[in-house]
């Protein structure tokens, strides 16, 4: 029997000496003084001499609940972010539109919408390129941000897909520099000889970002930007 255990059954003992009266109180008392020097041999004895039947029982009281912090609870109930509330986003991506001389890639104001579980924003880039946001309500950090791309076979639409995706991974990682943007792309697949974008379904994460493309011909390319230490 751990000392914890013992003492959270000493408790329960001196809890019940208190309410016994009559001959038995001196010897419920030797028994919890047993218990508290921890002589279990003397504490059985009592016990049975009591009326227990077993005093596995005494083991069996359970041992204190340790009590989460609140800020240990907050963290294990907050959802995943990606580091930035919806305007944050807004500025990283057109900041790095902007320097690499993309203006009409930028973005205007990203109107959110109201959701059950959480809030979320839809923004066509152009005809070919979607991005979605999803928010949290609690403190309205941006949960994740996927690209939702169309194309048609024409050389315009498969380059907004990939000039987006490189705005994505660009913005909500602006530490990495060209060559490690770069790296990502081949992680996913991306820069591989003959790929086939419909067909690929790869993810990669760097400095606690997850990048996940997904293709289907029926759905087009999905492009995701979320908290790579969200389960």
């Amino acid at each position: 029997m751990s000392k914890e255990r013992l003492e959270s059954a000493n408790g329960v003992l001196k809890q019940q000496a208190e309410k016994i009266t009559g001959p038995d109180k001196e010897k419920f008392n030797e028994l919890v003084t047993a218990v508290e020097r921890e002589n279990l041999k003397e504490a059985k004895r009592l016990y049975i001499s009591l009326g227990g039947e077993d005093f596995e029982e005494l083991k069996k009281v359970p041992a204190p609940k340790k009590t989460e912090s609140k800020e240990k609870a907050e963290q294990s109930s907050k959802r995943g972010d990606i580091g930035m509330d919806v305007e944050g986003f807004r500025k990283a991506f057109n900041s790095t539109a902007k320097n690499l001389n993309l203006i009409d890639m930028t973005l205007g104001k990203l109107k959110v919408q109201d959701g059950a579980v959480q809030d979320v924003f839809t923004y066509k880039i152009s005809d070919y390129v979607y991005l979605q946001g999803s928010i949290n309500k609690s403190d309205g950090s941006v949960r994740e941000v996927t690209m939702v791309g169309a194309g048609d076979g024409t050389a315009q639409s498969g380059t907004d897909i990939l000039v987006t995706i490189g705005l994505l991974i660009a913005s909500t990682n602006p530490d990495l520099t060209t060559e490690e943007r770069a790296g990502v792309l081949q992680d996913l697949g991306l820069l591989s000889e003959g790929v086939d974008i419909s067909q690929i379904n790869q993810s990669t994460k760097r400095n606690g970002i997850k990048y996940t493309i997904k293709g289907s011909k029926e759905l087009g390319v999905w492009f995701i930007a979320s908290d790579a230490n969200e389960k």
